[in-house]
């Protein structure tokens, strides 16, 4: 299901539903949060399920890890990975930067990125690209100005040549990220966290904006089950909900206490509540583990 823009879906179970039809199509999505928080396996997820069951081949461009890398990572995880590269379906491109063997002389600017992607791209006929992580790129300048002035060209590059793009990003100090204006330029941000209470650890997901369409504006807590992102579940996400059930209970019983949700006011979880611009097919109480409305 799609509410006004064009989206493309991610695979992700119960986040397609949040979105009411995934990651706008043809424009760049930030995906932000701290180490840990699952931001490249949510990339990777969205890329692999778009070429596997979408029909639509991607470009992984990493700042960091080498293909090899990557390709063994995601080996255990069951994603075929190696499969798809050797079908064309995917392609990783990997652009090393080290600050230690660059020095900022005279403009800088990306068009040598932007060749190297326009490449990327045409080889296998890319719908799709994952840029992680963005501040790799920018680490060795420290001209804010030309910063500022060449990552709002990268997102006008993506948009003019109707990339799919997901852009992972890590979290600054009081800003979504270290450079503080991606946020702004990209059509959709999505927040991951991972927080740690009362020994039970717990990730969760928030869209801070989705340009052109309604959507959930709740946090909502996700797992990470063997490799697998199972997203916020939607009206027809049963198994999900099930599944994150069954994780909770196994930690209460683990911790031998109550966890800190089943503490929580029922107020803040009374069954009238609505999930924001999504109606009645959302779950917005998942951490008591029962739907908002629900009979």
């Amino acid at each position: 299901m799609t509410d006004g823009i064009a989206k493309a879906r991610t695979g992700i179970d119960g986040f397609d539903e949040l979105t009411l039809g995934g990651l706008p199509r043809g424009r760049p999505t930030l995906v932000c949060g701290s180490a840990g928080c699952g931001k490249t396996l949510f990339a990777s997820t969205f890329l692999i399920n778009g070429a596997r069951n979408e029909g639509e081949p991607g470009v992984f461009v990493t700042f960091e890890e080498r293909p090899g890398d990557i390709v063994d990572n995601v080996r255990s995880l069951g994603f075929g990975l190696g499969e798809l590269i050797e079908q064309k379906k995917i392609h990783i491109e990997h652009i090393a930067i080290d600050p230690s063997e660059l020095a900022e002389v005279g403009d800088y600017d990306l068009e040598g990125l932007f060749l190297r992607l326009e490449l990327a791209v045409a080889e296998i006929g890319a719908k799709r690209i994952v840029l992680d992580t963005i501040e790799s790129l920018f680490s060795a300048f420290h001209n804010p100005a030309i910063l500022r002035a060449e990552i709002r060209r990268l997102f006008d590059w993506l948009k003019e040549r109707e990339l799919t793009a997901v852009i992972t990003g890590e979290r600054g100090d009081g800003t979504l990220t270290r450079q503080g204006l991606e946020e702004y330029v990209s059509d959709c941000v999505i927040l991951l966290d991972h927080r740690t209470h009362n020994q039970v650890s717990t990730r969760r997901l928030r869209i801070v904006k989705f340009r052109g369409t309604a959507h959930g504006t709740n946090e909502y807590p996700f797992l990470n089950r063997r490799g697998r992102l199972l997203g916020p579940a939607g009206e027809r996400a049963g198994p999900w909900a099930q599944g994150i059930r069954r994780a909770r209970l196994q930690r209460y019983r683990r911790s031998r206490r109550h966890a800190w949700w089943w503490r929580l006011s029922p107020r803040q979880f009374h069954p009238a509540e609505r999930c924001s611009g999504i109606g009645e097919k959302l779950d917005c109480s998942l951490l008591r583990g029962r739907r908002c409305g629900a009979r």
